[in-house]
């Protein structure tokens, strides 16, 4: 290429640098640089051609090494490839053998410790579980006019219970419970629920029947020291051995409960071949309405019906636990009936209920006595004064719990009551078989009570429950007066 460019320059000097030369030997001059500049093309052209197919030559191979590289590449790549999926394999199986051996290790496990309400054991699989809980009520009753034989002025251990409860395969629920305070160390609850749907629950065993309100609210959480005179009375048999068909539908807006039982009370087989059968039914329409106001509305009722062998109905009892009246024999059909409802608002309550109860009082020989009928009412406002939350079932958690060195003092809470009840016999109608243990009496009953919780644990009561009787006469004891004054209270501990 150097040479071309240097005869090119040469050319152009010469004809600028020599004007005189002749035009034929000029052109004789330029025929020759023109055959030059042709055989130095094609010699060019076919240089440029050998170094393209050299190039070409070049790339070829260039190729053909990238093409076995790439090969011996993927060759390695595809080995490394099988070693990783056999160690991921042995690893995924390595993996699976470990979750197995901690599944395993699960099952056998223990946990203990406590959730804020219980102390617990239990597997870490949470197929099993045990509960251990219980609580104490401790009481002091005093009664107006001082103590005498049938109105003591008393400390008593009212409840002293523990209870086992917890589940087993997550869907079958146990739960024991005894009392010891008294010496009979009676069993209170003794069940079984198979509960794999909230809709359908079955239990078996021992347990509170599903009837009425009072009579199904724990001690533990109730407004007041005792229950209403009507509820003592009417709703007295609050536990029995049978079975029960329980569940909540339409997203808990009604709840039912379908039981048969022996209709003889706790720890007590039947008496006769006849089953006592209870139904209750709840509505509670605005559940799930949030800003509704009648969210905490629930209404409904109970029923019962069976037959009972002679058997003394039980006596009437106040707050104080005192009896104003003897029992009396009753046999045959007992009907009962309850309608309650309950509004629950903030720190604000209302519950009230109705009772009735008809039996049949038949004597050995067949004879048919006039029926010993019974009913009654309540109506219970609470109110908390600190402010929390009153919810149905449950004990005021305070915001602040009970600690005088920060100046908490835990929750306050004021309720009344007002219960009536009505024994509508004088005696019978026929005085061959006129029963004096059967005396028509009214009785009102007014109970103010003051609860302070300490914390969701402890909890003190006071109550105050004043008592008149239409017929004093008519009383077990008539020197109690046509009225009376009771006071009661109670520091109770629950875990």
């Amino acid at each position: 290429m150097k040479r071309y460019f240097l005869l090119l320059f040469c050319t152009v000097l010469f004809f600028v640098s020599s004007p005189c030369l002749s035009s034929a030997g000029q052109q004789k001059e330029i025929e020759a640089l023109k055959k030059q500049m042709e055989a130095l093309k094609k010699e060019y052209e076919t240089k440029f051609q050998i170094l393209l197919e050299k190039i070409e030559q070049l790339k070829a191979q260039q190729e053909a090494k990238e093409k076995q590289n790439n090969e011996r590449i993927r060759k390695e790549v595809e080995k490394v490839k099988a070693v990783a999926a056999e160690k991921d394999e042995e690893r995924k199986k390595e993996i699976i053998e470990l979750k197995s051996a901690l599944e395993e290790q699960k099952k056998r496990s223990i946990l203990a410790g406590f959730d804020g309400k219980h102390f617990t054991l239990g597997s870490e699989d949470g197929n099993f579980k045990l509960n251990i809980g219980g609580y104490m009520q401790t009481d002091y009753r005093y009664y107006e006019g001082g103590e005498d034989e049938n109105n003591k002025n008393t400390f008593d251990i009212r409840r002293a219970r523990l209870t086992a409860s917890g589940n087993m395969f997550k869907n079958i629920k146990y739960k024991l419970q005894t009392d010891f305070s008294d010496e009979d160390d009676e069993l209170r609850d003794a069940y079984v629920d198979i509960d794999y749907t909230p809709l359908a629950i079955v239990r078996a065993g021992q347990f509170k029947v599903p009837f009425g309100y009072e009579q199904t609210t724990s001690s533990t959480t109730f407004d007041f020291i005792e229950r209403s005179v009507a509820g003592n009375f009417i709703a007295s048999t609050s536990r029995d051995i049978g079975v029960m068909l329980f569940g909540s539908l339409f997203e808990n807006r009604m709840k039912y409960y379908l039981g048969a039982f022996n209709g003889t009370g706790e720890n007590s087989t039947d008496d006769n071949d006849s089953l006592t059968f209870i139904g209750r039914l709840l509505f509670s329409p605005f559940t799930n309405d949030k800003d509704s106001l009648l969210k905490g509305l629930t209404f409904g009722g109970s029923f019962s019906g069976g037959d009972r062998e002679a058997h003394s109905s039980r006596a009437i009892t106040l707050a104080a636990r005192n009896k104003i009246s003897n029992t009396v024999t009753v046999n045959g059909q007992r009907t009962r009936a309850a309608a309650e409802a309950r509004y629950f608002k903030g720190p604000f309550s209302l519950k009230g209920e109705y009772y009735y109860q008809r039996e049949e009082r038949n004597d050995i020989s067949g004879r048919d006595f006039e029926d010993l009928i019974t009913q009654g009412f309540y109506g219970i406002a609470t109110y908390v004064l600190t402010g929390e939350e009153k919810i149905d079932g449950k004990n005021i958690v305070p915001t602040h719990n009970f600690n005088p060195k920060t100046g908490d003092w835990g929750a306050f809470e004021l309720a009344a009551r007002y219960s009536y009840f009505d024994l509508d016999k004088a005696n019978g109608s026929d005085p061959v078989i006129e029963n004096e243990n059967v005396s028509a009496n009214t009785i009102q009953g007014f109970t103010f009570g003051l609860n302070w919780y300490f914390n969701k644990y402890l909890k003190l009561m006071a109550d105050y429950s004043f008592y008149d009787f239409d017929q004093q006469e008519n009383l077990s004891h008539p020197s109690i007066g046509d009225s009376t004054n009771q006071f009661t209270a109670r520091l109770q501990v629950k875990f």
